[in-house]
């Protein structure tokens, strides 16, 4: 029995060995690929390569791009080498090093339209490699330039040899749009507005000309060129313009409810900022349209008013259907009708009353909404009246 034993363990021995040999052949033969890999930083056992570039980013532009990178405090490095297309474009990059933390900068030019991959090594004067620093970016061209989309325009109005235009909304990328115009006197005038501006104005401007305008883009905060959309031209119509009251000392003086968290409150509706919102409370005992919301504001003085600019909020809660009432002593109201909101955001929306009207008082009551959400928000509410 003892022998059997003996010749059953032997023959197991065999074949655990048959079985453990071939995965230490491989496992011999891989240390020496990363050997292989790695032997350029190692020297007598020890790693010895520069720093690499850090925080590298990609620049884009038109048909080019610049690479930037950081060059920690390291005097070792010399120079770089930046590698794209699989490596079958390069370029050499001298590096003077200072005592501080220094920024390379990298412009390629005649680029095609495409994303690329880059990477990046540094070497010391010793021609010791840094680790491989990896960034992707792109080139832009004509193709992203034909899919912009020009901002439109509203409505475009000139009186006593002024000029305005109302915008619609634009894409993100979007930084603002460029105006080509005569001023009163026929001399040609120029103008920039900022994406985030919701209408342009031209103190002077000639009566019963045309006006052009386009859109300019830049793809990212960190591009070196711009973009535009075509060139449109529109004459404004030759009408007195709407112009809204200043809000400085308005207050909201009474609310249904408000939402506390992220600051929803109800006097957001007159702080004059696009990006903060009234929403009526949703976080606890959440309310609903069945319930009743309003917001009463009082404008300190009476006011001659043609009509209300509503902004709707960014996302979801935007309101359909509002009620718009008028007071002058906070206990008789007066509906001045009711109000279908469209679904935007972005976009002044102008809505004139049948005659004007006088009043220090108004409460607005959304009454539905443009989802299944039963709390509706809002970003601004003012008065206007034509000059």
């Amino acid at each position: 029995m003892n022998d059997n034993f003996k010749v059953n363990h032997n023959v197991m021995n065999r074949h655990i060995l048959l079985f453990i040999l071939p995965a230490i052949i491989v496992w011999i033969a891989s240390c020496g690929e990363m050997d292989e890999h790695y032997k350029e930083f190692l020297e007598g056992g020890e790693k010895i390569y520069p720093a690499k570039a850090d925080s590298a980013k990609v620049h884009p532009g038109r048909h080019r791009l610049q690479l930037t990178w950081l060059v920690l405090a390291d005097p070792k490095v010399k120079r770089a080498k930046v590698y794209w297309n699989n490596r079958k474009d390069s370029i050499a990059v001298e590096i003077k090093k200072t005592s501080s933390v220094d920024t390379v900068k990298v412009m390629l030019n005649d680029l095609d339209e495409s994303s690329y991959v880059f990477e990046i090594i540094a070497y010391d004067d010793q021609g010791h490699a840094s680790m491989v620093t990896e960034v992707v970016g792109s080139a832009y061209g004509d193709d992203y330039e034909k899919s912009l989309l020009l901002r439109p325009i509203l409505e475009a109005t000139t009186w006593e040899n002024r000029g305005t235009a109302r915008f619609g909304s634009t894409g993100p990328e979007a930084i603002g749009t460029q105006f080509e115009y005569e001023d009163e006197y026929g001399t040609p005038q120029t103008l920039f507005v900022p994406a985030e501006e919701l209408r342009a104005r031209m103190s002077s401007f000639k009566e019963g000309s045309a006006m052009r305008h386009r859109t300019v883009f830049k793809p990212g905060k960190l591009a070196i060129d711009s973009f535009y959309t075509k060139w449109q031209t529109i004459t404004p119509a030759i009408r007195p313009e709407k112009i809204p009251y200043p809000k400085g000392v308005w207050s909201v003086i009474g609310f249904s409810s408000e939402e506390p968290s992220n600051d929803r409150q109800a006097a957001r509706l007159i702080d004059g900022n696009n990006k903060t919102w009234w929403i009526a409370r949703y976080s606890t005992n959440a309310t609903s349209y069945a319930q009743g919301h309003w917001v009463t504001v009082d404008m300190k003085s009476e006011h001659d008013v043609d009509g209300f600019v509503i902004l709707q909020k960014e996302g979801d809660r935007k309101i359909k259907v509002l009620e718009l009432l008028s007071s002058n002593d906070k206990e008789n109201w007066e509906s001045l009708g009711n109000f279908n909101l469209p679904n935007t955001q972005g976009v002044e929306l102008y809505f004139d009353l049948p005659a004007r009207k006088s009043f220090r008082y108004f409460q607005l009551k959304p009454l539905s909404g443009h989802d299944a959400n039963q709390q509706p928000g809002l970003a601004e509410i003012s008065t206007f009246y034509v000059e």
